[in-house]
């Protein structure tokens, strides 16, 4: 883009999620750079789209989450019987997720819709050229697994979406690097515009540095009330946080070169990261935010230090530095976790009645899954 470019002629007119990025907001759309990002919509009136060959990978994603949720009760309701108690209650519940399985496209069409946000038809690709670009690995292709088919549909569905209108200034939210490669060489050739970014929080970022200060400081003083609020509930929020007892190796930062993780020992809330208000009427309220936490661990060397480090002694055989003949370090990590805090007003304010804090959003339990309203 040209520094000529106006801050207007730079603001996207359209916002398109891709697999990864829709896949990251869950069944409930539930994610506090989303809902800045709809506020942003509301505000400046850009359009917000998904491609059908994504919006169709997460409706499978959908079902597949439907189904093993059906199992499980039909596993429970066996358990019972065996037991000899009735299991009446839970064939009531099995009835309404085979309903939801039914009904899937549909109900989460609604939720979309309700959003605001559309889906883009289906490019009619030339199957020859798609062929040709597998046989040559061009992007998105895979020269290594062949892989590419549905991102090069994807691809094709958004450029046509914004063939000939560069002034749409379009925002790809997408993770994938090839896929990046891919839609950016074919910009010129459909005469558009496309930027891509990694996730929701950039488009924001790019927002945020053009709209008008007043519209900046409005949004700003909104969030400082929400966090705010929520800090008003800060021991509430810290039992939370220490309620999360688990992690795997890849929800715990800066571990990839960083040596092996022997212990956790202990896991803390410190601030709140960025809040924003999901709804927000005379009588309830629902903030989505992010937390800054503290993991602390024993942290082995990392594993550079034992490369080449074998010694050699003379007349003798060989000795090597290994993870276990040194003693691991206290180490302080910090960890960005997810929540969600409903609202309701009592005696003229506002009180906390639920509070969700995970490692990452959504966190979806059965009573959400079947919500089909």
């Amino acid at each position: 883009m040209s520094e000529q470019q106006t801050p207007g002629s730079r603001m996207p007119r359209m916002v398109i999620l891709e697999s990864t990025a829709l896949f990251q907001l869950g069944s409930l759309f539930e994610h506090v750079d989303f809902a800045d990002l709809l506020e942003w919509k509301k505000l400046l009136k850009f359009d917000t789209a998904v491609s059908h060959a994504s919006w169709l990978e997460f409706l499978r994603q959908r079902k597949t989450q439907v189904l093993e949720c059906i199992n499980k009760v039909q596993q429970l309701r066996s358990s019972l019987e065996k037991l000899g108690q009735d299991p009446t209650d839970l064939k009531a519940i099995e009835d309404r997720l085979g309903v939801l399985d039914k009904t899937l496209a549909s109900v989460y069409e609604k939720k979309l819709s309700d959003l605001g946000i559309r889906i883009l038809p289906l490019a009619k690709c030339d199957v020859e050229r798609l062929l040709q670009m597998s046989i040559e690995n061009v992007p998105p292709f895979e020269r290594s697994r062949e892989k590419g088919f549905r991102d090069s549909l994807i691809m094709f569905s958004i450029l046509e979406a914004i063939k000939g209108r560069p002034d749409l200034n379009a925002f790809v939210v997408s993770e994938d690097k090839l896929f990046t490669k891919g839609i950016l060489a074919k910009q010129s050739e459909y005469g558009t515009v496309v930027n891509v970014v990694e996730d929701i929080k950039k488009v924001n970022v790019h927002i945020v540095g053009l709209v008008d200060e007043a519209v900046r400081s409005l949004q700003s003083k909104q969030k400082q009330e929400a966090t705010k609020l929520l800090l008003k509930y800060r021991p509430v929020i810290e039992r939370a946080v220490q309620n999360i007892r688990e992690f795997s190796t890849l929800e715990i930062p800066n571990t990839l070169f960083g040596g092996t993780v022997e212990r956790i020992l202990s896991f803390e809330f410190n601030d709140v990261n960025s809040a924003t208000w999901k709804t927000r009427t005379e009588n309830s309220a629902t903030i989505l935010f992010s937390l800054k936490c503290t993991l602390t661990a024993l942290v082995g060397p990392p594993f550079w230090e034992f490369v080449n480090r074998t010694r050699y002694q003379v007349g003798g055989g060989s000795t090597m530095l290994t993870p276990t003949n040194q003693d691991p370090k206290e180490t302080k990590m910090e960890k960005i976790v997810f929540g969600v805090a409903e609202f309701t007003k009592k005696n003229g304010d506002l009180e906390l009645v639920r509070l969700r804090v995970d490692q990452s959003l959504p966190t979806e339990d059965l009573a959400q899954l079947m919500t089909t309203d």
